[in-house]
């Protein structure tokens, strides 16, 4: 499988969808979706209307990248990784569905490969967000109960942080 999806980003669409990307990824997706639409839906799609969707989408998913500010990330400072130096680092995420959410943090000193990990669970969480910031909260909790003083935060959730 890995071999495969190394070699499907090779692949060029035939014939030309209009599509500056490789689409293997949202037909695979495409093909999730209306495979579970059949199982627990009784809904059939037709090859057609599964690769006509893929195009659909990875075009809008195209064009709202176009739209987005351009970012500009450079490397770090020297001051900046001299204070990454002084601190732990602290990984959070959190995983939600329906109020219940699942929270973890991973503790690791800078330069360093080993880990301390930490793990939670929450009801009545009543988003996503709000479940990143409870792994946020767990995280700091987590740190001050282990005496660590500096921890630079981590998290995937750009909106939040």
């Amino acid at each position: 499988m890995t071999e495969m999806l190394k070699e499907l980003k090779k692949l060029i669409n035939l014939p030309p969808s209009g599509c500056d990307m490789p689409l293997y990824s949202w037909l695979c997706w495409f093909i999730w979706i209306a495979r579970k639409k059949f199982i627990f839906g009784d809904k059939v799609f037709s090859a057609q209307d599964i690769v006509v969707k893929a195009i659909y989408e990875a075009k809008q998913w195209r064009a709202a990248q176009l739209l987005l500010p351009k970012q500009r990330c450079g490397q770090p400072t020297p001051d900046t990784q001299a204070k990454i130096r002084e601190g732990v680092l602290c990984f959070v995420d959190a995983a939600w569905k329906s109020l219940v959410c699942g929270l973890g943090c991973i503790f690791q000193k800078p330069f360093d490969t080993s880990t301390e990990a930490c793990t939670g669970c929450r009801r009545g969480v009543p988003s996503a967000m709000a479940a990143e910031a409870w792994a946020i909260r767990l995280g700091l909790e987590q740190a001050a109960s282990r005496g660590i003083t500096k921890v630079h935060l981590i998290s995937a959730c750009k909106g939040l942080i």
